[in-house]
């Protein structure tokens, strides 16, 4: 197994082409994610599951040629998630932004990201306070499944995680180009190719 921490340029290369690409299609503009809550532009749609089918394919991929994982997968405790979930989900249907996408808007001078940014540190402040209390471990630990795995776990067969990644990046693709952006029009594929002319 071929195990090493990669340099920062690594992490700086890599988040600058998706910065890069996620800044073409515009998603970084508030008024996409608040269509999207409406059900009127899924763009944002289209970006995540080319992401997810790309990175499913490169992570089992690589895995599969003896490159270490820290795979890091986190408990399920149902009761704190769906509430976290749903107070997240409100906080992007108010604001219009996702963590990654106030630091796109900032970077464009985009004024109203400063309280999304406010709002998200406020959050995650007040979740690390409250997580050591008896009322935070009742999140944690009501309905906690533990780590649950669909691939790459310790004596997990690669190949097979292999396979269900490139069925789900297939899966993802589809929904990516067959998914209109709009009410009965064309797929996200075409409004969003950075190099269509």
């Amino acid at each position: 197994m071929i195990t090493f921490t990669a340099p920062d340029w690594v992490g700086i290369f890599i988040g600058a082409i998706i910065g890069g690409l996620a800044e073409i299609w515009g998603i970084s503009n508030p008024k996409v994610l608040l269509k999207l809550s409406k059900w009127e532009d899924r763009l944002f749609i289209n970006c995540i599951a080319i992401a997810i089918g790309a990175g499913a394919v490169l992570l089992y991929g690589l895995s599969l040629l003896g490159v270490g994982f820290h795979w890091g997968i986190k408990p399920l405790y149902v009761v704190g998630i769906l509430m976290g979930g749903l107070l997240f989900g409100l906080g992007i249907a108010i604001s219009g932004y996702v963590p990654g996408t106030v630091w796109m808007a900032l970077g464009e001078g985009r004024r109203d990201a400063i309280f999304a940014l406010l709002g998200g540190l406020l959050g995650a402040s007040t979740w690390t306070v409250l997580y050591q209390t008896s009322a935070g471990q009742w999140l944690v630990n009501t309905l906690n499944f533990g780590e649950v795995y669909l691939g790459g776990k310790v004596a997990t067969n690669l190949d097979i995680g292999f396979g269900i990644a490139i069925a789900w990046a297939i899966i993802m693709f589809l929904i990516s180009y067959y998914l209109p952006r709009y009410k009965e029009g064309k797929s996200c594929i075409y409004y969003t190719n950075p190099f269509k002319l």
